[in-house]
Parts: C-alpha cells; structure tokens; sequence
C-alpha cells in the first residue's frame, strides 16, 4: 500500500520537477538515480548473503536490524532499527497527509449537510479527523506478520494505478499535440538539488528490500527482477514527467 501511495505522489510532482529541472536534466538524474539505488539495494541483499555464509548458516538475516546486529551486536541492531523506523515513518506521514487532501477535497462542499462542513462542526479540521481516520487502518495493515497476505490487494491497487495512469497520458499526449508548447532541456544548476531530491524520493522503497527478498521463492532471480522493475518503473517516471510537462507546461 505504501509502495502505491509513492508511486501516485511521485506521479504528481513529477511534471513540476522536469518543468523547473528541464526535460532532459531530469531525465538523466532520473536514470543515474535508479542506476545507483539498483546498485545499493543489490548491495545490502549480497551483504546479508555473505554475512550468513560466513556464519555458516548459523544466523538468520531477515531484516535490517539482523544485518546490523551481525556486524555490531545489540547497539547495531537498536541504531539501525530507529534510523528504520524514523525514516519510514516520516514517509508514512507524508502518505496520510496526501490521503487526507484527497479525501478533504472530495467531500469538501459549502453546503451544511456536506460531509466536510459535519466534520467542521466538531470543531477539528476535516484533514485532521481523516487523518486519525486512517491511523486504525494504518495499524491492522501493520499487523500482518508477512508481505504474502498483502499481495492480492497489491496487485488490484496496481492494476487501477496503471490503468489511471494510462489514461492521464493517452490525454497528455493528445494536448500536447495540440498545443506544442516551447519546452527546455536544461534548467539550469540551481534546481539540480531539487531534481535530485525528487529523483532520490522516487525510489524511496530500499527499506522493503530485505523483507520481500526474504519472502521469494527463488531467491537467485530477485536481482535480475529487482532490475527490470526499476527500469519500468523508471521508464514510467520519465515518460509521464515529459508529457506532463509537454502537455500543459505548468
């Protein structure tokens, strides 16, 4: 659920961040960006293989923390395990914030009957009543001991994200060809750190990538699977940045 809600908000800032980066500019940090986190996450999988290989297949390495507490004991474990749990959470929040918008927007109305002015009436804002909403639901996902459970209602949330997404750009295109707007390929090296920061954003998934190579099957093939993922992925990012902002421009 988290990797869809990533995948949606990257969606909505990508046009933005190629109209101020430029297209190409954006385009090429795009595809550094997903070259170097293939990289990394690759990195962390063979360290945990070699870590349990050393140990003979003494120790088992699921997580994050079990890497850490291999290499440093109990203080790599509880480090690692926080600097986890901060950085996911902060991104959790993000998710909520943009579910909260979403719905606020989508039940917003002036009339008094409107589900947006009976939420005003109890003196909390409508975004935060969502948001507190959501955090039930939040826990009982974070409940489910193993990613397997989560994978039918995944694919459904895929399969309306990409068919979502195939119309927005089936549309962009056809704007596009109407309107041909001037574009640029270069924004010039102020904004690189933005477009760098939205490229890093993109592909924020590395915290799953441990836990659901633990989950296969046929763990040999996760890397060759991991890579064309991204590359799709990244193909995607592209395609819909460039229409986006060849489109409207804005």
């Amino acid at each position: 659920m988290s990797s869809l809600l990533l995948l949606v908000l990257v969606f909505l800032v990508c046009p933005y961040a190629f109209k101020r980066t430029g297209w190409l500019m954006s385009l090429i940090m795009l595809f550094s960006v997903s070259g170097l986190t293939h990289y990394c996450m690759m990195l962390l999988v063979n360290t945990r293989r070699k870590l349990q290989y050393f140990s003979g297949g003494l120790s088992k390495i699921n997580s994050f923390g079990d890497v850490g507490f291999t290499v440093c004991g109990s203080i790599g474990r509880f480090v690692v395990d926080v600097m986890v749990v901060l950085s996911q959470a902060g991104f959790c929040v993000g998710y909520l914030i943009f579910i909260a918008n979403t719905l606020a927007n989508l039940f917003n109305s002036s009339s008094p009957d409107s589900l947006g002015s009976q939420i005003l009436a109890l003196s909390m804002s409508a975004k935060s009543w969502y948001i507190w909403g959501c955090f039930p639901v939040q826990l009982g996902l974070n409940s489910i001991a193993t990613l397997t459970h989560l994978a039918p209602l995944s694919i459904f949330a895929d399969v309306v994200d990409l068919a979502a997404m195939g119309v927005v750009i089936v549309k962009d295109v056809f704007i596009m060809m109407e309107n041909r707007p001037e574009v640029r390929a270069f924004g010039g090296l102020s904004v690189i750190f933005y477009g760098m920061g939205v490229a890093v954003y993109a592909f924020e998934g590395i915290g799953m990538v441990l836990p659901i190579e633990s989950e296969m099957r046929e763990r040999e093939k996760f890397g060759r699977i991991l890579g064309l993922s991204m590359g799709l992925i990244s193909v995607i990012y592209g395609a819909f940045g460039v229409l986006g902002y060849f489109a409207f421009r804005k």
